[in-house]
């Protein structure tokens, strides 16, 4: 009996082993976004090269249409990964909306991601930006 005890204690110290590396792997590709204005409500970012906090901010023209999003402080070590970033926009202008942009290569500093096409206007109710770094 005593080495089956002996086994599960065993057992049950790597699985805690494994469980806290695990946590540490995740909130490491997690990261913040910041937001110049107002105008996201929530915000989300995954990553494995990006340790740096990234700038959100948003351009619109005289109609108040959204032009650009625009992402600040891509780390260098992303674009010399090769990486990708991906971005998902979500709004309700009063029916729920989404759209996810075409991947495109990160470069170290600002990134700016053409959202004329969703017709999105300043006034619509903005809901997450999720942004993926792979």
């Amino acid at each position: 009996m005593a080495k089956k005890k002996n086994s599960r204690k065993a057992l049950a110290v790597v699985l805690g082993v494994v469980g806290v590396a695990g946590l540490s792997m995740a909130s490491a590709s997690q990261l913040t976004l910041n937001t110049a204005n107002e105008a996201a409500i929530g915000v989300a970012t995954f990553s494995s090269c990006q340790n740096s906090e990234i700038d959100v901010d948003y351009t619109y023209n005289a109609a108040f249409v959204l032009q650009t999003l625009t992402l600040d402080s891509i780390d260098p070590e992303c674009e010399d990964a090769g990486a990708k970033v991906t971005v998902k926009l979500e709004w309700n202008d009063g029916a729920q909306q989404s759209a996810t942009f075409a991947a495109v290569d990160a470069v170290e500093g600002v990134l700016s991601v053409n959202i004329a096409a969703q017709g999105i206007k300043v006034a619509d109710d903005l809901g997450d930006v999720t942004v993926v770094i792979d």
